[in-house]
């Protein structure tokens, strides 16, 4: 299942990016790991660690069916107000995902 969570992942980041390297999409992402990063913070800083866009991360994230914080999220968040609770990470369907990305 690892082996097809990279694979998915790959493709998105093959997609949605642009880079010359293709030693760049060797990235594997841990559908666990990537879920705690990007509720801890922004996307924009996750992704700059993993040296992609963070609209990168994002849409690897909606193929990995991780859900995100909402817009406006970490802003709150700063301000002390109230945010929306941390959904739980949904079972992964990986037939649904190498479908849709063939």
């Amino acid at each position: 299942m690892k082996d097809l969570m990279w694979a998915v992942a790959t493709t998105a980041i093959a997609l949605f990016t642009a880079a010359p390297a293709p030693a760049q999409w060797m990235l594997r992402f841990d559908r666990q790991k990537l879920y705690e990063e990007i509720w801890s913070e922004p996307a924009e800083r996750v992704a700059a660690r993993h040296g992609v866009s963070g609209v990168a991360i994002i849409r690897v994230c909606r193929c990995l069916e991780i859900p995100k914080p909402p817009r406006g999220y970490w802003a709150k968040k700063a301000a002390g107000h109230r945010t929306t609770r941390r959904p739980k990470l949904p079972k992964f369907d990986d037939m649904k995902a190498v479908e849709r990305h063939r």
